[in-house]
Parts: C-alpha cells; structure tokens; sequence
C-alpha cells in the first residue's frame, strides 16, 4: 500500500468515524519508497526517468524527481536497490550490487543538479532506507 493510498484509508475511516472533522492529508515517507513521489507531490517538480540496472544488473528504466527550483534532484535508492524488485529465490547480497543508483545519481549530475566544487548551491539527495544491495556506498560511487 502507498503512502498515499494509507493517507486516503485514514481520511475515509475518519470521515465515517467524525464526519465534520477537517482533514489535512501530508503523506510521509521514511527514505524508501515513495520518497520522491511525496516530495514531489509536497514541493512541486517533475518526475525523471533514466535507463540503468537494477541491483542484479538487469536493465530498468527508473526514476528520481527533479523539485521544482530546478536545481535539486531526489534519488530513491529503492527504484534499482529495492527488495520488492528481487524475487524470493534471488535474495543474496553477496550477489546484489549498488551501481545502479550510482548510475541515477550520474544521470542527475548530467541533467545539471550537481557540479562538484563548482555550483555548490544544486543538491543531490539521496533515500537509502528499504534498499537491497550489499555495500551501499561502494558501487554506486563506483558508477
């Protein structure tokens, strides 16, 4: 369930419950899954989509968010780390790698979000939480 399908259950529950409350919905998300579609939903910006691996080097397409100052990107490791993408018999981390979210991050770089030394004011975030992957630093700087 996403975040956004549990905010909507909690609205409907208590509008049933209360049916002159106001409701306010913020869905949350901890660094994992649906990182980039709350922050883009909260602060506005636009969905990317790049060709990179997975964390068993298999091609994807996955996506990052671009905030809508133009100059931030978000990276959620979990679109090529994340263990909903590895099946029950593959679950090995000695087999899984990283670079797939050092390729995203690259991507952003490209598209202008990050100059190392140079622009310091553009930002690369970077969610790491419900990633399947061992090293988790390793292969993606090694991209």
């Amino acid at each position: 369930m996403s975040t956004f399908e549990v905010a909507n259950a909690i609205e409907k529950g208590l509008q049933k419950a209360i049916p002159e409350v106001d409701i306010l919905k913020v869905p949350i998300a901890d660094g994992g899954e649906y990182t980039v579609d709350v922050l883009l939903n909260r602060l506005g910006g636009k969905f990317v989509f790049a060709p990179v691996i997975d964390c068993l080097c298999r091609p994807v397409k996955a996506k990052y968010g671009i905030l809508s100052d133009g100059k931030t990107a978000i990276i959620e490791m979990t679109e090529v780390t994340g263990i909903k993408l590895v099946s029950k018999e593959l679950l090995n981390p000695m087999k899984t790698t990283s670079y797939g979210a050092g390729l995203l991050i690259k991507h952003a770089i490209h598209q202008g979000m990050f100059q190392v030394n140079y622009r310091p004011w553009r930002k690369c975030y970077s969610g790491w939480r419900g990633r399947y992957a061992s090293g988790p630093w390793s292969s993606s700087i090694e991209s």
